[in-house]
């Protein structure tokens, strides 16, 4: 998949949007993780459910953003289909905690 950011190379792995943080790449990122998971190309949508979170993290923190809760809940998904449920455990408890740190129990 070739992307070009300010007349960049592009490219996965170009180094092109090294540094760059927007909520719709983060969206992006995740929905091609999806799709990739969708057509059986677990290891591929592993990388970008990875790029996802990670800027997630960048734009929110550990503030229990929905969008990060999703691409976690992706990489658990991810994870299930390589097989590694121990992984897949992880990366649930992570999102549910992430999910509710910011409610209180009447709230969640």
């Amino acid at each position: 998949m070739k992307r070009r950011i300010h007349g960049g190379k592009g490219g996965v792995g170009a180094g092109d949007d090294e540094g760059f943080v927007h909520p719709e790449i983060a969206i992006s990122l995740n929905n091609i993780g999806l799709t990739l998971l969708r057509k059986r190309k677990p290891d591929k949508a592993l990388i970008f459910a990875v790029r996802a979170v990670s800027m997630g993290r960048k734009l929110y923190g550990n503030a229990g953003h929905a969008e990060l809760v999703k691409s976690l809940h992706l990489i658990a998904n991810i994870h299930q289909a390589l097989g590694d449920t121990g992984k897949a455990l992880s990366n649930i408890i992570e999102a549910h905690s992430l999910a509710h740190s910011h409610c209180n129990e009447s709230q969640c």
